[in-house]
């Protein structure tokens, strides 16, 4: 049976005819899936451990591909964007389809959009800051937009017996030029890249 030229259905409609004509099957249920499509592609980069180009296959998902790319990374950010070309002018604007991760991961199928040829699946890197100082746990912490000083050195484990929360500075590069912010509030947001510095109680 020559399958080319024709739809799923018709293709199913010609098997189901040709199995009834031979006398081997008297009213049988037919099923034609495509299994992949060898013209079709998508690409997956940013923070996956194997980022590259893949085929497309018939039911592939946003879980399923970043499955292929080998998952996302330990540095990667929130969400997960698919730009999606839109069918038939390459000048129009592509579609932009922002999808929260910790949901999809957590369950939420809703959010397992499936792909279409041309998608490209980009990963951020998690917006991040740097704490150091007189806090419990200095190190790199990934951070969401809206953020403040206080909530960033939570994540820090908090401030040591030394730590003051009256002697805070912020060093951001801004422009180009890195500047420092001396005496920041608790309250005051942080921007990714900054380093929060936390210095020492006078007694």
């Amino acid at each position: 049976v020559t399958a080319r030229g024709l739809t799923l259905r018709a293709l199913e409609a010609e098997l189901r005819a040709k199995l009834v004509s031979g006398g081997f099957l008297k009213n049988p249920e037919i099923s034609v899936a495509i299994d992949a499509y060898q013209s079709q592609r998508i690409m997956v980069w940013g923070q996956v451990n194997q980022p590259g180009e893949y085929q497309l296959t018939g039911d592939m998902t946003l879980l399923s591909a970043l499955a292929r790319a080998g998952s996302v990374t330990s540095s990667a950010g929130s969400e997960a964007v698919v730009v999606r070309p839109k069918k038939g002018s390459a000048a129009e604007d592509p579609e932009i389809i922002k999808v929260d991760l910790a949901e999809l991961q957590a369950g939420n199928m809703a959010l397992n959009i499936p792909l279409r040829d041309g998608d490209t699946i980009n990963i951020p890197k998690a917006l991040s800051v740097f704490v150091t100082g007189h806090v419990k746990n200095p190190n790199g912490y990934s951070i969401e937009e809206g953020m403040t000083v206080l909530q960033v050195l939570s994540l820090a484990g908090g401030l040591t017996d030394r730590g003051s929360d009256r002697r805070i500075n912020i060093v951001r590069v801004v422009d180009g030029k890195k500047t420092e912010l001396k005496g920041v509030k608790l309250t005051a947001l942080v921007q990714p890249g900054d380093t929060i510095v936390v210095g020492q109680r006078i007694f």
